[in-house]
């Protein structure tokens, strides 16, 4: 006799997390997002910018806690709804970053200074460490830009869909 193993995974595209839930999701969220500023920083930045992570969100940044939520959290869904590969959830994320929380403009700023304050194409690579991955993403029959979860607006930048930052948040 053969049983099927059941998975449990919650669909926050109808119920979003319970509020404590929510809110460690977003700290993990935040720390994976700075852990991934401080690698880059420190693979092609200067002092200048990890001193302004710091002073913005201390010591924190931890990117492991945020693989607890890789079947649950909010991402999972939209992962899972869209068939989205890791990178896509990637990129994804970091472009959602700023628009939850607006001091990170000023670190990706930092990072790469042609971005002016916007995510694009450059920074993203020196985030993921990965030019073949960001292209693939951001190509044009790809499911990030095909489903409209991030659109390239003709300067470059990277511009998450409102939707998709308003399901990360849990609204």
């Amino acid at each position: 006799m053969h049983t099927q193993r059941e998975v449990l995974f919650l669909d926050t595209r109808h119920s979003p997390l319970p509020r404590a839930m929510r809110e460690q999701y977003l700290l993990d969220l935040q720390g994976w997002v700075i852990a991934m500023c401080r690698l880059a920083v420190a693979t092609h930045g200067d002092r200048v910018t990890l001193d302004l992570i710091q002073a913005l969100y201390g010591a924190g940044g931890v990117a492991g806690d945020f693989t607890r939520w890789q079947s649950i959290g909010p991402h999972a869904s939209i992962r899972r709804e869209f068939q989205l590969s890791d990178d896509a959830v990637s990129i994804l994320l970091l472009a959602s970053a700023p628009r939850l929380w607006g001091a990170l403009s000023h670190v990706y700023a930092s990072i790469t200074p042609s971005c002016l304050f916007r995510l694009d194409q450059k920074l993203l690579e020196l985030l993921l460490d990965d030019r073949a991955a960001v292209a693939r993403e951001l190509h044009r029959g790809a499911p990030l830009i095909r489903t409209k979860l991030v659109s390239v607006r003709s300067t470059g930048s990277i511009v998450p869909n409102g939707a998709v930052v308003r399901r990360l948040i849990g609204s």
